[in-house]
């Protein structure tokens, strides 16, 4: 009987995109003890692969609101992002050209149910679980949050940075979303191959991250995190 382990995309470091072994990544590049933790973990599961256990490996990455519901995780950076810039009315000008590369939890379950109920496959594969090409445009977001009836405009980043930092009555560490955002300003990261994945579940539909979408996840965030 295979083990179907979940792991992340964080253990890999920022010049690394194949889906290759851990054994072969150093953790050294690795930021925050999230990514070290899973990476820890996943040498213990390669490990029990020596030992003739077949396992395979999910690295999930960004993981996005319900397509029905637009619920999510509370605490997801972006989600965060998004609930500072509803409440302040502004975002970072340096994220205007950007977007948001993620699967909807939804989908995610059901591609990962699918993988593991292939029939007549070799086991031992490691899947990177990301969307590819059917990703969140970050100018959308904003006229999504215009259309919500929210005034919002473009600053500085340091201007921002002062901005979210001075909200306090957030039930949310914002404070998160400030440091996430400075590093990810100074490490570049190759494209991640995700050939293996989306060549093992063509078959499955993925819905579009429209404004629809947008929307659904706008007013799960007004609901639930603003309003609370």
């Amino acid at each position: 009987i295979p083990v179907h382990y979940i792991s992340t995309i964080s253990v890999l470091p920022s010049d690394i995109n194949q889906e290759i072994s851990i054994d072969e990544i150093s953790p050294e590049q690795l930021i925050g003890g999230y990514a070290q933790s899973k990476w820890v973990a996943e040498k213990l599961i390669a490990k029990a692969i020596n030992c003739g256990l077949s396992v395979d490996i999910y690295r999930l990455g960004w993981i996005c609101p319900n397509t029905r519901t637009g619920a999510c995780n509370q605490h997801d950076i972006y989600t965060l992002l998004l609930a500072g810039m509803m409440k302040n009315n502004c975002y970072p000008e340096s994220l205007s050209r950007s977007h948001l590369n993620g699967l909807p939890v939804d989908f995610m379950a059901k591609s990962i149910v699918h993988l593991s109920n292939l029939q007549l496959r070799v086991h031992g594969n490691i899947y990177h679980v990301m969307n590819r090409n059917n990703n969140i445009k970050f100018v959308d977001i904003i006229d999504g949050i215009h259309k919500y009836g929210i005034a919002i405009e473009s600053v500085a980043y340091d201007v921002w940075k002062t901005k979210i930092k001075s909200i306090d009555n957030l039930h949310n560490p914002l404070e998160t979303v400030v440091k996430y955002f400075s590093q990810s300003n100074s490490t570049e990261r190759n494209t991640i191959n995700t050939d293996r994945f989306f060549s093992a579940i063509c078959e499955l539909d993925i819905s579009s991250l429209d404004e629809n979408y947008i929307f659904k996840w706008l007013n799960f965030i007004m609901k639930y995190i603003i309003r609370k």
